[in-house]
């Protein structure tokens, strides 16, 4: 801080070889701080030198499905994979599907992906486990958990899972049912944390 507000410093990294990679970033206290606990920041980042993975998860091919996936999978930049609770396993042996038979059993096969997107999925589909070790990657790995709501799971059913702290929204506990599935014909407007601006994943183009 200074005599006129906060000042933010862009520092560079350019890391070396693919590794989990645990940084810290340190200001050296001066003369006159109220505190000195919060002059230093820590979090973990993953290096990586290859394709983005990303694994999508929905519980029906309603058409926000069908049309994201087949975006997804266009972009050579991204390997994808994707659950499909409501008939996904049926397809997942054909040759070069992108279907797999279930969401992933351990969590050596969950971490290995950057970005994971939540559909109008169920959360009975997902069970109590698989939210916490969701919640485990996010909170503890960094992972980069997408929610794409839907009209009948995503995201009001999330209320008291452990998903719900995950959630860039605030769940309203007094709206119906009937309520929660209508859609606002208002456009809302969204703005990028301070960290989203940071975020490699969320750059649109190159900085200025």
């Amino acid at each position: 801080l200074s005599g006129e507000g906060e000042t933010e410093y862009r520092l560079g990294y350019e890391p070396q070889e693919k590794a989990e990679v645990k940084m810290e970033a340190l200001i050296t206290p001066v003369d006159g701080e109220s505190t000195k606990e919060n002059n230093v920041a820590t979090t973990k980042v993953r290096v990586l030198d290859n394709l983005v993975k990303v694994l999508y998860l929905e519980q029906e091919p309603r058409w926000d499905f069908r049309y994201l996936l087949a975006s997804l999978q266009r972009d050579r930049r991204l390997t994808v994979k994707s659950v499909l609770f409501d008939g996904g396993a049926e397809i997942s042996d054909e040759p070069g599907s992108p279907f797999l038979k279930e969401f992933p059993k351990n969590r050596a096969d969950l971490v290995s992906n950057e970005i994971l997107i939540l559909g109008d999925v169920d959360p009975k589909s997902l069970g109590e486990e698989n939210m916490k070790l969701i919640n485990e990657w996010v909170g503890e790995l960094g992972g980069g958990l997408i929610f794409l709501a839907g009209p009948k799971n995503n995201p009001f059913r999330y209320a008291g899972t452990p998903l719900e702290p995950l959630l860039p929204v605030k769940l309203d506990p007094n709206l119906t049912q009937e309520q929660q599935a209508v859609r606002s014909r208002e456009p809302i407007p969204l703005k990028l944390t301070t960290m989203g601006e940071y975020s490699p994943l969320l750059r649109l183009a190159v900085p200025a």
